[in-house]
């Protein structure tokens, strides 16, 4: 994530100015290359994958896909969502001609500072949120559902770093696209700032489920 000479100040919705070489068809030709781009990669990837599992004997599920077990149908799921991150910055920096840092913050990089900060903030917040869940009381499991049980420490263990290494490149990767991507997208065109977070949030939330009002 390199930096370049700041033209102007901007705000971080109006970063492909950065450089001064936005034009009307670089966010045009920049989102079909990372929809494009991911559904290619994430359809050879499938296809090794299955091929993979096939070669070891694995059992198939009933959509025809290869049963790699609860963690590993979870691992791939993320890692698929996370193949999104190296292409938003592919497209920024190809098609948008500027620097890939300009889609983290408006000084054209990552802060790891101020990340620090709000990862400081964060984490009581979840810690919390953590501890309440334990003393919720559970859920009434559906009809004919088994009730969730324990899956003990040993694949507890096996999960966690897993999980750990790639909840986050999922997660970030979500952001980089609608966050990042698409809000950047909109505001080149458009000076305020409403213009541009309005659609994104709005497919954010589609692309998640609408869930409650």
């Amino acid at each position: 994530m390199t930096t370049a000479p700041l033209l102007t100040a901007l705000p971080f919705h109006r970063m492909p100015r950065y450089t001064g070489r936005h034009r009307w068809w670089r966010p045009v030709a920049g989102s079909p290359l990372v929809c494009a781009g991911w559904l290619l990669i994430v359809g050879f990837t499938d296809a090794v994958v299955s091929g993979v599992g096939e070669g070891l004997g694995l059992p198939s599920l009933p959509d025809g896909t290869t049963d790699f077990g609860a963690l590993g149908s979870i691992a791939f799921q993320l890692l698929y969502i996370a193949l999104l991150l190296p292409l938003v910055l592919l497209a920024v920096r190809w098609t948008g001609r500027r620097p890939a840092g300009t889609v983290s913050s408006v000084t054209g990089r990552l802060r790891w500072r101020w990340l620090g900060r709000c990862l400081a903030a964060a984490l009581p917040a979840a810690a919390l949120l953590g501890a309440a869940v334990v003393f919720l009381p559970l859920e009434e499991s559906a009809a004919g559902a088994e009730p969730a049980q324990w899956v003990g420490w040993p694949m507890f263990l096996t999960s966690l770093p897993v999980l750990a290494l790639l909840v986050p490149l999922q997660a970030a990767a979500e952001e980089y696209v609608f966050r990042g991507w698409l809000l950047q997208a909109v505001g080149g065109f458009l000076r305020s700032p409403w213009c541009a977070v309005l659609p994104q949030a709005l497919l954010f939330g589609a692309a998640h489920g609408w869930g409650t009002v």
